[in-house]
């Protein structure tokens, strides 16, 4: 019996496909991290620092961004 190999699945960065993969993770789609970032920089008091940062972080994911 021929033995098969298992190819680990590549995603494409900004495709539906990786917003969809990030969104389980994240919690938020595209919109909602933008929506969360532009919110949060005119007015602080709208979103919790913690959102934030995960909205900067799905961004930074999405975008294929490596940060240390």
């Amino acid at each position: 019996m021929a033995e098969q190999k298992n190819k680990p699945q590549t995603i494409k960065c900004k495709t539906p496909e990786m917003e969809a993969f990030l969104g389980v993770g994240y919690g938020m789609n595209l919109k909602k991290a933008r929506l969360i970032i532009s919110e949060r920089e005119k007015d602080p008091n709208l979103w919790p620092y913690e959102m934030y940062e995960k909205a900067q972080g799905f961004i930074e994911a999405y975008n294929g961004v490596p940060t240390p």
